[in-house]
């Protein structure tokens, strides 16, 4: 069975960094000038992550790439694998020929990011619905797991009311680990290799000079993978 490793229903302040019109608060049905309104009331509880909450309730005009943004706090799956998101969402945002949202990832720390998903068509959601990610391949025994919400490009008209976010988790099988070692030999010559890469898939070492090596291994896994490539002579 999964287990929560971060969740966020936005009833406490839980460390995310917001732009300009990104806002933790509730939610007032405003906006809508095409597409459907922001939600009168949370999915659950009282507030909601969303893209004006408080204003005129739509986003704005000219918007540059992923100008209005929710960044989550730092999130640390290090003693996870099968990592998955899930959130409930109420989004309203034109076709991506004019306007643009996202979902990215980060798993060091903000300073690069991978796209999660992004609008292929207008979206006009009048009720909340669940969308869940399977991000394993970037979050599985990472300790630095960061989620980004966001607005843009848009175009200079037609506004839409954008994100709405509640109940936002992230769940994962913790880890359970065995311990194996062995010896890497040439195949041809029967010679120990000396510094040859060993991994599983997420943790890794080498043989040491006489080919010998230990390596933590998810517990029934044992799918190695051996590189040659800097082994030393």
């Amino acid at each position: 069975l999964a287990e929560v490793i971060f969740f966020d229903g936005f009833e406490t302040e839980q460390g995310w960094s917001l732009s300009e019109e990104f806002e933790i608060g509730a939610p007032q049905g405003l906006g809508g000038e095409h597409g459907n309104a922001d939600p009168a009331e949370a999915f659950e509880g009282v507030n909601v992550l969303g893209s004006d909450l408080s204003g005129n309730g739509d986003y704005g005009p000219n918007l540059d790439d992923r100008e209005l943004y929710a960044i989550s706090p730092n999130i640390n799956c290090a003693a996870f694998v099968n990592v998955e998101l899930t959130f409930m969402r109420w989004l309203n945002v034109e076709q991506s020929l004019y306007d643009h949202a996202y979902i990215d990832i980060s798993t060091n720390n903000g300073n690069t990011w991978v796209e999660l998903w992004t609008n292929d068509g207008t979206i006009t959601d009048s009720d909340w619905s669940e969308m869940s990610f399977d991000i394993s391949a970037y979050a599985d025994a990472n300790s630095t797991v960061k989620i980004r919400f966001s607005i843009g490009t848009t175009d200079n008209s037609w506004f839409y009311s954008g994100w709405n976010v509640d109940n936002f988790e992230l769940t994962g099988d913790l880890i359970s680990l065995a311990e194996i070692g062995g010896l890497i030999t040439d195949s041809e010559t029967g010679e120990p290799i000396g510094g040859a890469y060993i991994t599983e898939g997420v943790f890794d070492t080498y043989s040491d000079s006489e080919g010998i090596y230990e390596l933590s291994v998810l517990s029934g896994e044992r799918m190695l993978t051996v590189s040659k490539e800097n082994y030393f002579h």
